[in-house]
């Protein structure tokens, strides 16, 4: 009897396993713009898996056979909010109504005295989780958490200092900078790395920065790229002559259609036009008044010259002789 019942349940088991859904239909409240991924659990930060952008009230997720370790969430874009769980614990139909538990993002700005710290881990907790997040120098003191407990957060950083790692007191934060991009400022009084101060480097090891320095500084690279940009560009010019050589109509026809024919040297060049010399003066001759001859002028003044005596002439018409 015994083993008749657990061979029961074994088949039990197996038809369960063998059923089980490989999608689930998600339906919201009402109609509006909604991410939905999987990823690893714990790491929502994670989008390579499946991903889904949509705006319907209701959407089917298609679901991996091997779910182990993996869980959905879903970002309400307009209440910023969001719902997370396990695939472990879904169905076939998720419904979501009070499952707005997460917040949809949060980022911390690490700080020492106004200058973005270089390289640590910042820590968030909230709602009973501990996150972490490497801090690159790439990142510009600023580290992002996805789909994370709603606050109030706990936050802390650890960094290194004269060589020893240390991590700062956790610092209770509810209200963000930004609250339409929650930011989160940690000011660290300690003396950290920070970017401005020449930290860029504070994550790698000293005897990686040693090996990586030289070939930084090392011209050859350059040089060889700019021998290379000079083949490739005397390459394309060769290219072009050849072709123009080798189909000159084509060309000419090109040069045509661009406005840019040259002009035949054999039709010489258009003559300039002289201008019109000017035209004689027309002279006035008064109708009522005789012409002068003229020869005239030259014997009026050759007259003017003779005069022996000069005269004076009065204006009541006397003439008097100097």
């Amino acid at each position: 009897m015994r083993k008749i019942l657990s061979f029961l349940v074994l088949a039990a088991a197996a038809t369960a396993v063998g059923q089980a859904a490989s999608t689930v239909e998600v339906t919201f409240e009402n109609e509006d713009r909604r991410t939905i991924w999987i990823h690893p659990t714990g790491s929502p930060e994670v989008h390579e898996s499946y991903e889904l952008v949509s705006s319907d009230q209701s959407s089917v997720v298609p679901l991996p056979e091997d779910r182990a370790g993996l869980s959905m969430s879903i970002i309400d874009h307009s209440s910023g909010k969001a719902a997370s769980k396990p695939l472990a614990d879904l169905g076939d139909a998720w419904l979501i109504a009070g499952d707005w538990t997460h917040a949809a993002a949060i980022n911390v700005s690490v700080m020492h005295e106004g200058e973005a710290a270089a390289s640590g881990t910042v820590y968030v907790e909230s709602g009973g989780q501990e996150r972490r997040q490497l801090l690159n120098p790439s990142d510009g003191g600023l580290v992002r958490f996805e789909v994370v407990p709603l606050g109030p957060y706990e936050i802390s950083f650890e960094y290194k200092i004269d060589g020893e790692l240390k991590r700062s007191a956790a610092v209770s934060m509810d209200k963000p900078v930004d609250p339409v991009a929650p930011v989160f400022l940690l000011e660290i009084s300690d003396s950290i790395e920070t970017i401005e101060s020449g930290g860029a480097g504070a994550t790698e090891e000293p005897e990686a920065r040693q090996d990586r320095e030289p070939a930084e500084k090392n011209p050859a690279g350059r040089i060889i790229g700019m021998f290379i940009g000079l083949v490739v560009i005397g390459g394309v010019c060769y290219g072009i002559y050849r072709f123009v050589k080798a189909n000159p109509k084509q060309t000419e026809e090109a040069i045509e259609k661009l406005g840019l024919k040259p002009q035949d040297p054999a039709a010489g060049v258009d003559p300039v036009q002289a201008p019109e010399p000017p035209k004689p003066v027309q002279k006035i001759v008064l109708d009522d008044a005789a012409p002068t001859p003229a020869a005239a002028g030259p014997v009026a003044a050759a007259g003017v010259q003779a005069a022996p005596n000069p005269r004076l002439v009065m204006p009541n018409g006397e003439i008097h002789l100097v």
